[in-house]
């Protein structure tokens, strides 16, 4: 459906007055040059915006069990991942979105609160995560050392841990996972809201 209206769009008419703004856009991000266009592109962007949005609503319910005001963190996250986003886009010239991945906010939630560390402990840890991360990018060969030394197998069994930590996430809070009497962990009830939320997980784990 979403290539459909791709294809609807590449082929519509710029309307005149945004001929001059569609012209700078496509020699600035050179659209034609990499077979797209302008309009296709923003409409690819509205797309990518709506599959993202629901970190709105997700991480501040995520950061106030943190002890994080939920407003000031629904600000926040919109205020760097749109600005984040642009610049990325104006520098990188790719459409990449930058924003907080809510499977990696999950294991920050779960230190602090093991480690008994307040919202300005977090902050400052975030904040020399940052400057660690962004040495990385403008430091080429200091990054490529790094990835050079973790093996793959490290590399990729994180990713896959990350995913496996938001998925129990969600099954504890659905309550299809509690603690257990005798193990660890324990299948919870089948209720019908739990066997919804597992639905949904095998469609998106079966997506991927």
């Amino acid at each position: 459906k979403n290539v459909s209206t791709l294809k609807f769009v590449r082929k519509s008419e710029t309307p005149a007055i945004l001929k001059p703004l569609f012209s700078w856009l496509d020699e600035y991000f050179e659209c034609t040059a990499r077979d797209s266009s302008v309009g296709v592109e923003i409409v690819a962007g509205i797309i990518n915006f709506f599959s993202c949005v629901y970190i709105l609503a997700v991480i501040p319910v995520q950061m106030a069990l943190a002890g994080y005001n939920p407003d000031n963190t629904t600000a926040v996250v919109s205020l760097v991942t749109g600005v984040g986003s642009i610049v990325s886009g104006i520098v990188s010239n790719l459409p990449i979105v930058v924003a907080p991945p809510t499977s990696i906010l999950i294991y920050f939630i779960s230190t602090i609160r093991q480690n008994n560390i307040d919202s300005h402990g977090g902050n400052l840890a975030v904040a020399y995560a940052g400057i660690f991360f962004f040495i990385m990018g403008v430091v080429a060969p200091f990054g490529r050392f790094l990835a050079r030394i973790i093996p793959d197998y490290i590399q990729l069994s994180t990713s896959v841990g990350t995913g496996l930590i938001s998925v129990l996430s969600s099954a504890t809070e659905l309550g299809l996972v509690i603690q257990g009497k005798y193990t660890l962990l324990a299948l919870g009830s089948l209720t019908s809201k739990n066997l919804i939320g597992l639905s949904a997980i095998v469609v998106i784990a079966w997506g991927i």
